[in-house]
Formats: structure tokens, sequence, C-alpha cells
């Protein structure tokens, strides 16, 4: 009885042929689990309310919950405003230039509005989320906000990521800070919000939720995309605070 020898190049082939399409089911059942995420996505955006004022534009509302994000102001203020920015973005820093410094010296300050900003990095921005990473670390020593208006103020050093420098000028404890950079849940958590923002309709930044401050640690306001003069907000605090 002669040695039959090793299998043909066919049986070969076929075992390469059977991983290969191995691989390729795994890859559609991760696509699969990615189209069912965002159909359970595009559900809950059904779930958001939209009416037309009078000149016949569509208005979103839109309700979400409050967690731990830092607040500017009055915790019991009569208005909230919630911010999606993005630090690299150019117009939000026109807003940080030219909106924010009214409202916080007419409003904020005064009590009538509570202000959180919550990330919204782009894509297109690679500097955006290192420079929400050090915001949040700041935070971590209680100096979100001095953060936050140090890496507006002057954005245009972005490209350098000058976050440790930064950290010593506002104080910050440098060795918890350094270590803090590398957390990778700093990073999630930035990442969930940027993910709750797209869920509930926010695709540019800034955009921002304004609405009456409701103590079940939710809001329920009008989403806003775009710049707005301080006449816009002022007309949405005086209404919602019931000022004339």
């Amino acid at each position: 009885m002669t040695d039959p020898g090793p299998p043909p190049d066919d049986a070969k082939i076929t075992r390469q042929m059977v991983q290969q399409i191995a691989q390729e089911i795994k890859g559609m059942r991760r696509e699969i689990d990615d189209m069912k995420k965002e159909i359970e996505n595009l559900k809950s955006s059904d779930n958001n309310k939209t009416s037309a004022d009078a000149s016949g534009s569509v208005q979103m509302f839109v309700k979400v919950s409050l967690d731990d994000d830092p607040i500017l102001g009055n915790k019991d203020a009569p208005v909230t405003i919630i911010e999606y920015s993005d630090y690299e973005c150019a117009v939000c820093q026109k807003y940080f230039n030219q909106v924010m410094p009214v409202l916080k010296k007419k409003y904020i300050d005064a009590g009538m509005v509570r202000y959180i900003v919550r990330d919204f990095p782009l894509s297109s921005h690679p500097h955006g989320l290192t420079a929400a990473v050090a915001a949040s670390c700041a935070g971590q020593q209680g100096k979100y906000w001095q953060m936050h208006d140090l890496i507006f103020g002057t954005q245009q050093r972005l490209q350098d990521e000058p976050w440790k420098k930064d950290a010593v000028t506002i104080g910050l404890n440098e060795n918890e800070f350094n270590k803090c950079l590398g957390v990778p849940e700093i990073r999630t958590a930035i990442e969930k919000e940027r993910k709750d923002g797209t869920r509930i309709g926010v695709t540019v930044t800034p955009t921002f939720i304004i609405g009456k401050t409701e103590k079940e640690g939710f809001i329920e306001g009008e989403l806003i995309k775009g710049f707005q003069p301080i006449e816009f907000f002022e007309g949405i605090i005086q209404s919602l605070s019931g000022q004339k």
C-alpha cells in the first residue's frame, strides 16, 4: 500500500478560506452590534420634542440628566444653561470672548443662571480632546473653571498642549495633575459626554440647552445650535425667569 503523501494544495486553500470566512463573520457581527447601538440612539432621539415658533422655525426640546458637572453660579438659580463645547472650536472661542463675559456678569454672578459645560470634542480637532482632559484633571483639584478660561483665553497655543505649564499657572499640584492626564477613565467620561450629546441631537459646537432649573436632577429645555448673540440669551433667560 503506497503512502498517500501530504494533502493536496486544494485542501490547504480550503482551510485558509475557512479561517478567512470566520474572520469576516466576526467583523460582520461587530458591524451588526454597532448598527444596533445606532438604532437605540435613534430611538432615544425620537423622544425629543419638536415644535414650531411663530416664524415657522422648528424648535427642538430635549430632556437631560444633571450629573456631577462643575457648576458656575448659584446651583439653585432659576435658569440652567448647558453648553456643549470644543476647546479647539473657533466659534466656541468667539462665544467665550464676546458673549460669556456679559452673560456671567449680568446673569450668572447675579444668581439668575447656573452654567454647565459639557465636552463635545470634534473628531477634526485632535487637541480638543486633550484640552478637555486637562480641564477635567484641573477639576479634580477644584479648578475646572480656571483651566477652562485659561485654555479658551490662549487657544492659539493648543497645538503645543501646554497643560503642565498651565497647571503651574493656576496653582495645581503638579504631580497629581500629571498623573491624572494619563488616567483612561477621564477620556472615557469625556467620550460618554460626547456620545450622550450626539444622542440628543448635538452635531456642532457650541450647542446649548436652556431651561428652567428642576429639583429632580434634570433639565428640559430648547436645543440651540451655533453662536448666538447676548440678546438671544437675554430674551430666553428673562422669559424663563418671569422677567419682562
